[in-house]
């Protein structure tokens, strides 16, 4: 199960950065960090964003998209208010791509 998590947060590997509606850019996670790894993720932008995982590229830059009523949200989207940091867990080795601003993210350890 993926998700939101609150407490403390240890930067694991450098901080990678996206652009918006990117291809999807692979993250592999910390070594040992099991079926599940946290992720810091930064929208440094004046503007809302949804950040996305997914197993493959273009399903990341697809799923990538603010849910509205007629864009049903897939699952692992997350999101971003202007300038809001967010610690959330997802499975390592996934691609990540942004709606529609610059996304720094870091894996890391933490619940």
């Amino acid at each position: 199960m993926s998700g939101e998590v609150n407490g403390p947060f240890v930067m694991g590997s450098p901080v990678t950065q996206f652009a918006a509606a990117s291809a999807g850019i692979k993250l592999a996670g910390d070594p040992g960090s099991g079926p599940q790894v946290s992720y810091a993720l930064w929208n440094t932008n004046a503007s809302t964003v949804a950040v996305a995982y997914a197993t493959t590229a273009s399903a990341a830059q697809t799923n990538a998209a603010i849910p509205s009523a007629g864009n049903a949200s897939a699952g692992g989207v997350f999101i971003l208010g202007a300038n809001q940091f967010k610690v959330v867990t997802a499975p390592p080795g996934q691609f990540w791509s942004s709606s529609s601003a610059l996304v720094f993210v870091q894996p890391g350890n933490g619940i």
